[in-house]
């Protein structure tokens, strides 16, 4: 997911440039304005992504649980 406040082709020039403490503030809070709206988002695909994850090692447990006991037979 991407998330970033609205740019203008007129920002790359403070981006190279001096940039003073006001305006650095300003971005600051525009990326945060940016953030809030895709906090349900977020949450929600790291949910999805850690039952994925929990899942992957429940079936490799399952994996090596099956070779053990085919070797052992």
């Amino acid at each position: 997911m991407t998330i970033h406040p609205p740019f203008r082709p007129t920002h790359y020039a403070h981006l190279v440039g001096d940039m003073s403490h006001a305006r650095y503030r300003e971005w600051v809070l525009d990326g945060e304005r940016a953030t809030w709206p895709k906090i349900m988002a977020i949450r929600d695909q790291t949910i999805i992504g850690q039952t994925l994850e929990d899942c992957i090692q429940r079936i490799k447990r399952q994996r090596r649980k099956k070779e053990v006991s085919v070797t052992v037979s």
